[in-house]
């Protein structure tokens, strides 16, 4: 609960511009403009007035203004419809400026958004590359992503 501009700073002091570029970024900028409070726009415990999509982006957002060095995104855009996503991963090498990160996704569009990829089978590292060597040579990447030999 609290504000949008609550939720994105946490206890931060955040300049504006910084803020509106970390909600460009993750792609939330459109949703706040409909909003009549802006980022001073009240969310209700746990972002239930929120989409799935839009908690997703305004976690996204956050991430971005909170300076880490490296940030984990878990499944980052797995509330998005598809044109969400390819926005939201156009603009992931601005919203990270050079951090390191991982990312942990089933999406084909999130995973060839890396530069590097690890394939995981049972637990243990069964490849690694980047996604175009994995589309050529990694027979388990082609299977969790439903690319068969004709799609390479």
């Amino acid at each position: 609960s609290g504000t949008i501009r609550e939720n994105l700073v946490m206890g931060e002091t955040i300049p504006e511009e910084e803020l509106r570029m970390a909600c460009r970024n993750a792609g939330i900028s459109d949703f706040l403009a409909e909003q009549m409070e802006g980022m001073d726009t009240v969310l209700e415990r746990w972002g239930s007035n929120l989409s799935g999509g839009q908690r997703q982006r305004l976690g996204i957002a956050r991430a971005y203004v909170q300076g880490a060095d490296f940030v984990f995104l878990d499944e980052v855009t797995a509330a998005l419809d598809a044109k969400t996503e390819e926005l939201v991963l156009s603009r992931l090498d601005d919203g990270l400026q050079g951090r390191g990160c991982v990312m942990v996704s089933h999406r084909l569009k999130t995973v060839e958004a890396c530069d590097r990829v690890i394939v995981l089978k049972n637990g243990t590292i069964c490849a690694e590359g980047t996604p175009q060597m994995l589309r050529e040579q990694c027979e388990e990447y082609r299977r969790l992503f439903g690319l068969g030999e004709n799609k390479v």
